[in-house]
């Protein structure tokens, strides 16, 4: 097992560690998010816990998001993709991503699993992502690592590219890992 990628971000209200590990069958983003403000965790209780599929806007609230591509070329930026939202409350979402902001599909079988740990102000977790299926069966592996967080949605991400209007869905900034 090889750590391939780690990074720690930082501001004066969060604090946020993730490293990516492929292994033979499967990649596992580990991440710990650590707030220095006295708000709670931005939750919405009415999302489900067991059926993640029922889940759109998930992310309108705290979530770390990771995406994951894999591609015959790594140019090849044009192809399907996952996304995975995972919520403090341990709530989830996985979109498959065919064309970004036009087309979706939300599976309705488990893509991934998720453990995370909460305290008042640290959120430990763990996504492990098996590479076992239709889509992720190209040599080459990209991931993009997101997290927005607070009621006023402050956004962190794995690159520092300039943007007049948030977009995670650039296949273009995801890493190699």
């Amino acid at each position: 097992m090889k750590s391939l990628h780690e990074k720690n971000i930082i501001d004066p209200k969060h604090h946020i560690e993730y490293s990516v590990e492929v292994k033979e069958l499967c990649v596992d983003f580990n991440f710990k998010v650590t707030k220095f403000n006295p708000e709670p965790w931005n939750t919405n209780p009415s999302f489900s816990k067991t059926e993640p599929y029922k889940n759109h806007k998930l992310w309108e609230h705290d979530v770390f998001e990771v995406f994951l591509q894999s591609r015959p070329g790594e140019k090849s930026t044009d192809q399907p993709y996952l996304e995975i939202q995972v919520s403090p409350a341990e709530q989830k979402l996985a979109l498959w991503i065919i064309k970004p902001r036009q087309v979706s599909v939300t599976p309705l079988t488990e893509q991934f699993k998720s453990w995370s740990t909460l305290s008042d102000d640290i959120w430990e977790g763990k996504i492990s992502i098996p590479l076992n299926n239709e889509i992720l069966n190209h040599p080459h592996l990209f991931a993009g690592v997101f997290a927005c967080l607070g009621a006023n949605r402050e956004h962190f991400c794995h690159h520092k590219v300039e943007m007049e209007k948030i977009d995670f869905h650039r296949p273009d900034l995801f890493f190699k890992i």
